[in-house]
């Protein structure tokens, strides 16, 4: 016969005597699914956010020197309770919208029907040569009609037709001048480095050239020259106007 001790007969009865003793069942796994919203105030996540950015020059010298290396930090931190952030603003319809700009060759011109005419005055020397300021306004003016546009002579108004000649007389006789043709205009714009409209003065057209002769043929070489570019500017305004 086997005999127990009285501590293992104890034992045995409060095993067998224990109210809400069974089996041990396994844990199951908490859900983590749906949406989670991060609770600054509740949490440890670091208020600013940032990341660096080493830069090592060629040569991997120490910092401070020729090809040395820097470190650059961004930090971003979060706006604090009411304070205004800066939203993303769509263009709205209030905008003025930019009006549509010409295409076309020569829209400049379109609508030019009047126009002056300024001839600079000549120096002593293009007189020398025999060039005359009434006969150049004289010339610039038919052309100008004959292709019909009015013309208003001595007068830089609005838009007008202006001619400059520089000469140089030699004492053999010999004439060189610089002559050239400018179509201007004014009007009000905002420049790209101003902040309001100011009165600017605008070249449409240009063209110039040199010429040299004797004394005795220079100013008519002149004259025709600058004829072909008036009439080439009045051809220009003529076809942009039909």
């Amino acid at each position: 016969m086997i005999r127990l001790s009285p501590m293992v007969l104890l034992l045995a009865a409060f095993v067998v005597t224990a109210p809400g003793r069974g089996a041990v069942a396994a844990l199951e796994e908490p859900s983590l699914a749906g949406s989670w919203t991060l609770n600054r105030a509740l949490s440890q996540f670091p208020r600013e956010v940032g990341f660096g950015m080493d830069m090592v020059a060629p040569g991997g010298a120490r910092s401070g020197d020729r090809g040395g290396r820097d470190t650059v930090t961004r930090v971003y931190e979060p706006a604090k309770p009411g304070e205004p952030g800066q939203p993303f603003v769509p263009a709205s319809a209030d905008r003025a919208a930019a009006p549509a700009m010409a295409q076309q060759p020569d829209a400049e011109l379109k609508g030019l029907t009047s126009l002056g005419v300024v001839v600079e005055d000549l120096d002593p020397a293009a007189t020398t040569c025999g060039m005359r300021q009434d006969t150049l306004e004289t010339m610039v003016t038919k052309s100008l009609t004959d292709a019909g546009l009015k013309v208003v002579r001595n007068t830089d108004d609005d838009t007008y037709l202006y001619v400059h000649v520089t000469t140089t007389a030699m004492t053999t006789g010999f004439c060189f001048s610089r002559y050239d043709a400018f179509l201007y205009t004014h009007t009000t714009a905002t420049l790209s480095y101003g902040t309001a409209p100011v009165l600017v003065q605008v070249s449409l057209l240009h063209d110039g050239g040199i010429a040299g002769g004797g004394a005795s043929v220079h100013a008519e070489a002149v004259a025709r020259n600058l004829k072909q570019y008036v009439d080439s500017f009045a051809a220009k305004i003529r076809k942009a106007n039909k």
